[in-house]
């Protein structure tokens, strides 16, 4: 009897809950976009958030949206630019509350009416005077009404210059879209963008001149907009000089590839060109450097500094480190690249007028296995080291005065077998955001908070194994980012390991667009990189989103190994309620401790 009443008592307890759980008042959280939000997309948008309870039915203009088993959603629909409204409503039993969506498009992303004939002063090049020299090209770009004959007038320069009407394509939005239930809509692209281009030659001449633009059509009047850009041309017989105020070491914007150049404080270098609060600095063909003007002080004086000579250069080796020092007699442009097959470190010198004697490497060397200088040009000499293993562990190029020091780690001193190759390795785990939430997941879940979890589960991992730890941040304490790689810096890391979990930009379809990626800058973290990422992928089971190539605060140092992951996405549902568990996070920790025990045990002698 008693048993009976105990069942009969839970059931119910039960039934209560579950007619709770089916008529409590519903409430829906749209975590993206917020009401108002500018949206960079023209033709798709993802909406996602959670509804309570799980059980309610929902949708949003009229279309039902599956809700997963916490709540969440996740649904793309076609933006109408002419009502960009999205109405949510859930119901559960009598009960309905409704949420009102309106998002934003920039003007830039939509097509100008044809008429009445106008101009879009959103969309406009140059925006800032432009300096350049004989021999650039001024490119020019307006946006207006579609279907109109535009052209370019520059006083004492141009007049009538034609410009041309691009054709629309929507491609320039990256991504596919995809509209739930409806067929797919081919979405137009932007029309009415008109492009010209124009090569200066040593005739030319302009002092800071006004840039026209005109739009005409049968049937309208001509209109004109006078841009907010100015054109100077530059006729001196030498290139203006600057001089940075402090020294920059960082990847350069126009060359392809990994390359670091080391731009001296306190020497003068040429500029070629301005555009704004930017200067060029052209070094070679294919090659130039855009610089803040406000880092540099603009000399009165055209007059090109003497050529640079190599007083002497020697090889010193202490500490773990192996240091090339070049006295030079001034300091001068340098850019240094890793390469990977063969590996070497490369070292380009500008205005270098001499090559210094090659500097002999002893055979028991423990990573160089030969130097050779090369001349690139009249101006250009190369200094190329070559590394044993192929693998390079890191590397620091500074100025100290007129000496050019190059510092190379050595491998590291791995213990031998049976014992974890980790044993004595300094890691630093950077667990990614705050004080920045990061990306939001549908159910409200926070990036920052569960990156640190997850760091911290490595973090256990690794201390077993016998590894030196650093977390570049700890409870709720936030870091701002230029400082993270700098603590992994000054612990002399083997290894820094950036914690993410990823988020999709407007337009790119989240249904083909999910899983798990991996990322780095440097050549010399490629290897690791790919083990990581291919140890991701065998224990969560999730897509490949990729190994990307990428320059990132936390993927350029060269100090040091350097990798990025973004194990999965916090935005999708589906994997965004995997990412709190412990077996989930427990993966993630085992797979990338797993990964850099693969790496180093294949660098180290049995």
């Amino acid at each position: 009897m008693r048993m009976r009443n105990a069942i009969i008592i839970i059931i119910g307890i039960i039934l209560c809950f579950t007619h709770l759980s089916l008529f409590a008042q519903p409430k829906i959280q749209i975590i993206y976009p917020k009401n108002n939000d500018f949206v960079f997309s023209s033709d798709s948008i993802f909406i996602y958030g959670n509804v309570q309870p799980p059980t309610a039915e929902f949708w949003i203009n009229k279309i039902a949206i599956k809700l997963f088993p916490n709540g969440s959603f996740l649904k793309m629909f076609q933006i109408d630019p002419e009502n960009p409204v999205y109405d949510a409503q859930a119901t559960t039993g009598k009960d309905t509350i409704s949420q009102h969506l309106t998002i934003r498009i920039p003007d830039y992303m939509l097509t100008s009416p044809a008429a009445p004939l106008q101009f879009d002063t959103s969309f406009i090049y140059p925006k800032k005077p432009i300096m350049l020299r004989p021999g650039d090209l001024l490119r020019v770009a307006v946006k207006g009404s579609p279907g109109a004959s535009a052209f370019l007038d520059i006083e004492g320069l141009l007049s009538n210059f034609p410009l041309y009407e691009v054709p629309a394509n929507r491609q320039r939005f990256w991504g596919n879209a995809v509209y739930g239930g409806m067929p797919p809509v081919k979405a137009n692209g932007v029309e009415g963008l008109y492009t010209g281009t124009f090569l200066i030659d040593s005739t030319h001449q302009a002092d800071n001149r006004m840039i026209r633009f005109r739009l005409y059509k049968t049937g309208h009047d001509t209109l004109s907009l006078i841009g907010p850009g100015t054109l100077t041309i530059d006729r001196t017989p030498s290139p203006m000089q600057a001089r940075l105020e402090l020294p920059i070491f960082r990847p350069d914007i126009q060359y392809h590839g990994n390359a670091m150049f080391l731009i001296p404080g306190g020497t003068p270098v040429p500029f070629t060109a301005q555009y704004g609060n930017y200067v060029r600095f052209f070094l070679s063909d294919g090659e130039a450097v855009w610089l803040p003007v406000d880092s540099l002080q603009v000399l009165p004086s055209a007059k090109p500094a003497a050529p640079v000579r190599i007083l002497s250069n020697w090889l010193r080796h202490e500490d773990r480190r192996s240091s090339f020092y070049f006295r030079l007699s001034r300091p001068t442009i340098v850019k240094i690249d890793a390469r990977k097959s063969p590996a070497a470190l490369v070292l380009t010198f500008w205005d270098l007028q001499n090559l210094a004697p090659t500097i002999n490497i002893p055979k028991n060397h423990p990573l160089i296995e030969r130097t050779t200088w090369n001349k690139i040009s009249d101006k250009i000499q190369e200094f190329r080291i070559e590394l044993k293993n192929g693998q390079l562990w890191g590397y620091q190029l500074e100025y100290q005065r007129n000496n050019l020091v190059l510092e190379i780690k050595d491998p590291p001193e791995l213990p031998k077998w049976p014992t974890s190759p980790l044993r004595g390795l300094m890691i630093t785990l950077d667990p990614g955001h705050n004080p920045d939430t990061g990306a939001v997941g549908p159910s409200g879940l926070m990036e920052k908070d569960v990156n640190l979890v997850v760091c911290e589960r490595i973090k256990k991992i690794l201390s077993q194994k016998g590894a030196f730890v650093l977390l570049t941040r700890e409870d709720a304490y936030g870091i701002d980012l230029e400082t993270r790689p700098q603590l992994a810096r000054f612990v002399d890391a083997d290894v820094l390991i950036s914690m993410h979990f990823n988020s999709l930009p407007d337009g790119v379809n989240p249904y083909k667009n999910s899983g798990t990626s991996t990322y780095y800058f440097q050549p010399h973290s490629y290897k690791l990189a790919q083990i990581i990422h291919n140890r991701l992928l065998q224990s969560l089971k999730l897509p490949d989103y990729g190994l990307y190539n990428r320059s990132y605060v936390l993927t350029k140092p060269t100090d040091f190994l350097s990798v990025l992951v973004e194990p999965a996405f916090i935005i999708h549902p589906a994997e965004e309620m995997l990412i709190p568990t412990p077996e989930f996070q427990e993966k993630i920790a085992q797979a990338i401790v797993d990964a850099l025990e693969e790496f180093f045990n294949a660098t180290r002698t049995p």
